[in-house]
């Protein structure tokens, strides 16, 4: 992703707590990459690996009404476990986002099928409209299928 962005002029990050971990590929990487349909030179020195960023999504090195988009893969399913969680990650996307900007989500299960008790994450989420997509790739082994949330911050 790095490299393509790169390639292509698209000022991008990629931001996961876990960047601050060696960021080497090891021969199973790429060969889990080649299998789940992955292609091109796997190259530590690639350009554009220094927009790689350790943050913790709560707290994003970025200025406030920045941000054009958001893409997300595996985090809501894998980092957050509290709706206390959720509200401080929003919080902080809420702050990043520029009006219009647009965070999508993947995986999720049916958005319809979430009860947010919260009051003040249930506010938060006012401040955005929603679209779901259910995403089904047949034989893609690295994303199974489900929905894909975007959220677009109206004010």
């Amino acid at each position: 992703m790095f490299r393509a962005c790169y390639d292509n002029g698209i000022e991008f990050y990629g931001v996961d707590p876990v960047l601050k971990q060696c960021n080497a590929f090891r021969s199973s990487d790429v060969l889990l990459a080649r299998l789940t349909g992955g292609t091109g030179k796997y190259d530590i020195n690639a350009p554009g690996l220094d927009r790689a960023i350790s943050a913790s999504a709560n707290q994003l090195p970025f200025f406030d009404n920045t941000i054009d988009m958001i893409l997300s893969c595996w985090f809501i399913p894998i980092w957050i476990d509290t709706e206390e969680e959720l509200l401080a990650v929003f919080a902080e996307i809420y702050r990043i986002l520029k009006v219009g900007g647009t965070i999508s989500l993947y995986p999720l299960p049916d958005w319809d099928s979430f009860a947010i008790n919260l009051p003040h994450l249930r506010l938060l989420f006012n401040k955005f409209t929603f679209s779901q997509q259910f995403i089904f790739e047949p034989f893609n082994l690295m994303y199974p299928p489900t929905n894909r949330l975007t959220l677009t911050k109206t004010y």
